[in-house]
């Protein structure tokens, strides 16, 4: 019989892998605190559901998070929170919203109004794992009203949880007294490889890119830096993982980019589960994560930055983003780049080069088992004893 249930409205389309809500609340929450742990998850394709999920319970959705049918997630959000409130109301709750405004308000909404009613208190806790807020080109109404909501419901939040320093900058200017708490993007232990690479072949430089390929991202400059580097003789190549038809479409536009394809140099890929990610992990010897140091990815924790180190692949970073140097200087593993084309040109052949560096997954395996697996920060999201 459980004596917590810890409810999670997510962001995240249902059947999409996600290291936080995969490794951390449906596996190790759920172990740690010995509790019922159900995962709300918006914009099911199958309609209103539910499974399982590792030791997690999975509700989907049928709401879509764009045009005005998100304003239907308040609604949504408010009476499946009620019902689950009354569902398990002798037991401790907490509720996580990750992101989403319009569940953050439907969510405290009917937290409080049940609190009131039945005289419990019900946890309430906002994740914001990413800016999706802020103005990335001009002046956005919809970010102006996401982010008037966040200012408004912050104080009925018993706490924030934030992916970097400075994620926790920008949510002390929306609320100066709310508790918060850093859980930076990790794995779990499961998912770490503990037999090390051999290091990088001296035949051919094998290069991992997983991720969205947004036009936000400018990958041109990624896929120009390898241009330059074939062209001046480096046996290279690149799998993309991530990549859309339309993503690819565009970026082959590119006739530099188009060469690298052509002569299968630059090979994408549409995005898989990370079940399915281990092949190209097993026959890589680099991990790209290359992120332009724009304002929306200052804050960025990234995910591939430690899945790439947890698999044994050293790691080439964009310089600019505090979070990429905080690990590289804390690793003492991998290489520092800035985001433009001949600066990528420069590191991959510096990379081939470097023998002794290039040959350090140990390390970087070692470093996340130590600093940058979840059941580290469990902690944070059990607040029950401070209510």
């Amino acid at each position: 019989m459980y004596k917590e249930t810890y409810i999670t409205y997510t962001d995240k389309k249902v059947g999409d892998s996600h290291s936080f809500i995969d490794d951390m609340i449906c596996d190790e929450l759920s172990k740690q605190l010995v509790c019922r742990s159900i995962v709300v998850m918006n914009d099911s394709s199958k309609g209103l559901f539910v499974s399982k999920k590792n030791k997690a319970a999975l509700i989907g959705v049928p709401i879509k998070r764009s045009g005005l049918q998100r304003f239907c997630l308040i609604v949504y959000s408010f009476f499946l929170t009620w019902s689950l409130l009354k569902r398990f109301k002798h037991e401790k709750i907490t509720i996580l919203v990750r992101n989403e405004p319009c569940n953050m308000m439907g969510a405290a909404l009917s937290s409080w109004l049940f609190g009131k009613l039945n005289n419990k208190k019900v946890g309430l806790i906002f994740q914001s794992s990413f800016p999706l807020e802020i103005d990335v080109e001009g002046f956005s109404f919809k970010n102006l009203i996401a982010r008037k909501m966040i200012t408004l419901l912050l104080p009925f939040y018993d706490k924030c949880i934030v992916v970097s320093e400075e994620a926790k900058k920008r949510i002390r200017k929306y609320n100066k007294k709310i508790t918060i708490d850093i859980i930076p993007l990790c794995v779990n232990k499961r998912f770490i490889c503990f037999t090390p690479k051999k290091g990088i072949s001296s035949k051919k430089l094998n290069l991992l890119y997983i991720g969205t390929h947004a036009k936000i991202r400018n990958l041109e400059e990624v896929y120009l830096g390898i241009f330059y580097a074939f062209k001046q003789g480096l046996n290279i190549c690149l799998d993309s993982v991530g990549a859309s038809k339309s993503d690819i479409k565009r970026l082959e536009k590119n006739k530099e980019i188009a060469e690298l394809v052509s002569r299968g140099i630059v090979r994408f890929h549409e995005k898989c589960s990370r079940s399915e990610l281990d092949v190209f992990f097993q026959k890589s010897d680099i991990g790209l994560n290359l992120i332009p140091p724009l304002p929306i990815y200052k804050e960025s924790s990234s995910t591939k930055l430690i899945e790439y180190m947890a698999k044994g692949l050293p790691v080439i970073s964009s310089s600019g983003i505090p979070y990429h140097h905080e690990i590289h200087n804390a690793s003492n593993t991998g290489w520092l780049v800035e985001f433009n084309s001949n600066a990528i040109t420069k590191a991959l052949i510096n990379v081939n080069n470097d023998w002794k560096k290039s040959n350090h997954s140990k390390e970087t395996v070692q470093f996340v088992i130590e600093k940058m697996t979840y059941d580290r920060f469990v902690k944070a999201l059990c607040i029950q004893s401070i209510l």
